[in-house]
């Protein structure tokens, strides 16, 4: 579904990889005409007057949206499926990000519940890898939302994020893009624990700018910092994204 043949990759600072037209657009079409309404997901405005919905924030509405809808029913069954992972993995091996990580298994972590909570005491009893992968519908606000500069959780392996946007609704004057970021203070150079920084910490290297139908894959370092400075947008306006994570169960098994 997403198009990873056609990923640009910038090697500097950390691996990241562009895509445009990443969905066959008759397809992205309609993901973006049934996009979630904003009544069903969380706010948080603690990380920046963002709306969440997924297996986390909402999971009750997250998994009955989905199943009420054949197109993203879809979208998840690929996204959970071990092809779509393996696609990725080969995508980066193909172009000279090794990861080894082609004989790992892929797991998808339980919804919630007893089983949830059996499978959990399980993984942290055997401490054996596994990669899972889940997708967050996402929401700024556009006038004033923001993603303070962060590096991602070490349990996450790659993020994908993919632009939700109907043609000639965003206008790049407004921001939104996604910046590549640097330290001012070398001594917060390695930040592989995720700690937030404030922008005043930190210089923009290059943004990739908020654009329809684009997918942004890069892999978490110890110095992937991005973020998204406070959007000058009109207040009807929303930033939308997938953020699609691909996971290791074992934290400690990271990519540095």
């Amino acid at each position: 579904m997403i198009q990873l043949n056609k990923t640009v990759f910038d090697y500097r600072p950390f691996p990241i990889g562009v895509i445009s037209e990443a969905i066959a657009p008759n397809k992205y079409e309609r993901l973006v005409n049934l996009f979630p309404p904003i009544e069903l997901f969380q706010y948080k405005e603690s990380l920046g007057n963002k709306y969440s919905l997924s297996e986390i924030n909402n999971p009750e509405e997250y998994h009955k949206f989905i199943k009420s809808s054949k197109e993203w029913q879809e979208f998840y069954d690929y996204i959970k499926s071990a092809e779509f992972i393996s696609s990725v993995i080969n995508t980066l091996k193909d172009n000279n990000l090794k990861l080894g990580m082609e004989n790992i298994p892929v797991k998808q972590k339980e919804g919630g519940g007893v089983s949830a909570l059996i499978s959990s005491v399980e993984d942290k009893l055997t401490k054996k890898p596994y990669l899972s992968s889940r997708f967050e519908f996402s929401m700024l606000k556009g006038n004033g939302g923001y993603l303070l500069p962060h590096t991602d959780s070490p349990s996450k392996v790659i993020t994908l994020v993919v632009t939700i946007c109907k043609k000639n609704e965003w206008d790049t004057s407004h921001g939104g893009g996604t910046d590549i970021n640097d330290v001012v203070n070398e001594k917060k150079y390695f930040n592989y624990l995720n700690e937030q920084l404030k922008f005043e910490e930190v210089t923009t290297l290059k943004t990739v700018e908020f654009e329809p139908n684009q997918c942004m894959l890069f892999i978490k370092t110890f110095n992937s910092l991005h973020s998204v400075k406070p959007i000058k947008a009109p207040d009807d306006r929303l930033r939308k994204t997938l953020t699609i994570n691909i996971e290791m169960n074992n934290s400690h098994f990271g990519i540095f």
